[in-house]
């Protein structure tokens, strides 16, 4: 979200007045990732497909699921038996999911998900 490219291998400070929904986006992220003991620690399983990043990161307690497509286009993610299940919380709004069978996701979209486990 920036208006011109950053030099990769230069200090270059970022101006967070010029996109503040981005900012806020990273804020949600890191007080997700604060809060996470499965963030943080946990196990990392890749379910990783061709046009979408998805993982998980569990502890014994908790299992995290991150899904990202990665394209500028649409996507449809199938996903994985041992993830579908109605028992998933959006980790940004609280919100129940249910993850069936596939996903659709808009270009970029992406979903970090949580659950207990017992």
């Amino acid at each position: 979200g920036r208006a011109s490219k950053l030099p990769f291998f230069s200090k270059s400070p970022v101006n967070w007045n010029e996109n503040p929904e981005m900012f806020q986006a990273y804020k949600d992220m890191m007080a997700i990732y604060t809060q996470s003991t499965a963030a943080k620690s946990g196990t990392l399983v890749n379910f990783t497909h061709t046009n979408v990043v998805c993982f998980t990161k569990s502890t014994g307690s908790e299992k995290l699921l991150v899904i990202v497509n990665m394209r500028n286009e649409n996507s449809t993610y199938t996903i994985p038996y041992t993830l579908q299940s109605n028992d998933w919380i959006n980790a940004f709004t609280q919100e129940n999911i249910e993850l069936e069978t596939s996903l659709s996701l808009d270009p970029y979209q992406y979903y970090i998900l949580q659950r207990t486990v017992n």
